[in-house]
């Protein structure tokens, strides 16, 4: 075979080659790698949506626990001594912390909060349905001696604290802000399962946001 006829050959086996196509086997090791490359990008993608959705609860939690605090430091514009002053009628917040110092309570008529952050009319009337999405409880302590007599010997301060629950799935936590107490939702974040609307809940479906300051007596 001369030369020009080897070259010839060649070429025609390098097109017959790409005409050829490709086999059964290499097209299911294609679609195997494709499989693959899915897979890891929905998984990421998941998690990218679980991230966004837990930045979005931890902002507003936040976002509710402060506007407690803030509404808490405007009950303290009436807090003028340490007897009559301080009543629930009086500070629904302030007033019901330190009426049970270091325990964790809740105002009935403002711990349900929308996912906008606005609150529920009242606690103690909430539906299964309604769509809360934070409930806070709060904890305050006297700093000095509450009972003292004298402008320079009694407490005229407050270290209170502000504690907001929610479900990291988004859910409504209704139930929950309605049934349990400060002491249940205690009990849930030192890992002990409670019940709401007969279903056993864990600690590992919420999240929670605290937050802590001091007030100061107005006079």
């Amino acid at each position: 075979m001369s030369p020009a006829e080897g070259q010839r050959s060649a070429r025609a086996g390098f097109k017959r080659a790409l005409r050829r196509g490709y086999t059964m086997v290499e097209v299911m090791m294609g679609l195997a790698i494709l499989a693959v490359g899915a897979a890891g990008i929905v998984s990421l993608q998941r998690f990218a949506v679980m991230g966004t959705m837990t930045s979005r609860h931890v902002t507003s939690a936040t976002n509710v626990a402060s506007s407690t605090i803030e509404l808490m430091a405007l009950e303290a514009g009436r807090w003028t001594n340490n007897g009559s002053s301080i009543t629930p009628a009086n500070m629904p917040w302030l007033g019901t912390a330190l009426g049970a110092p270091n325990t964790w309570v809740g105002a009935d008529a403002l711990r349900a909060f929308r996912m906008d952050g606005s609150p529920f009319p009242s606690a103690a009337a909430l539906l299964n349905g309604d769509q809360v999405a934070y409930c806070a409880h709060v904890r305050a302590v006297y700093l000095g001696n509450a009972a003292a007599a004298g402008a320079l010997d009694s407490a005229d301060a407050a270290r209170v604290e502000v504690r907001v629950f929610y479900s990291k799935t988004g859910r409504s936590v209704a139930p929950e802000c309605r049934d349990w107490s400060g002491l249940m939702v205690t009990n849930l974040f030192n890992n002990t399962n409670q019940t709401a609307l007969g279903i056993s809940r864990s600690r590992s479906e919420y999240g929670v946001v605290y937050l802590t300051t001091v007030i100061r007596r107005n006079g």
